[in-house]
């Protein structure tokens, strides 16, 4: 497995994977990110966005913002394929981002809290 950026050739499978976790709706009426709102996250190039490959599929995703003024994260959105949990990916993803996050000084890192 290889963990790396997202790419905007990467948007079309996060698209499919963000769709497919309805726990991941952004709004009454989205199920999931816009593509626009997603090749923006990638041209800008501030944030922490990744994916986990293995044999050409994207398995996984992790999407982050960091405030690099205020060296503060905020883990968006982290999803692994259904037929590809229980394997550590998500760990993995996780575990890329704070690293990267750290090595530009992360001070502070946080994310939603599900209620349960």
């Amino acid at each position: 497995m290889n963990i790396r950026n997202m790419t905007l050739d990467d948007i079309p499978a996060v698209m499919a994977i963000g769709n497919d976790a309805p726990e991941l709706a952004v709004s009454d009426v989205s199920k999931f990110w816009s593509e626009q709102r997603l090749q923006m996250w990638v041209e800008v190039n501030q944030d922490i966005n990744l994916v986990a490959e293995e044999n050409g599929e994207i398995l996984g995703f992790q999407l982050t913002n960091y405030m690099c003024l205020q060296k503060v994260g905020y883990l968006s959105d982290l999803v692994v394929k259904e037929s590809a949990r229980g394997k550590g990916i998500g760990s993995a993803l996780t575990h890329e981002t704070v690293k990267r996050m750290t090595d530009m000084g992360l001070t502070y890192i946080y994310g939603p809290h599900s209620g349960t």
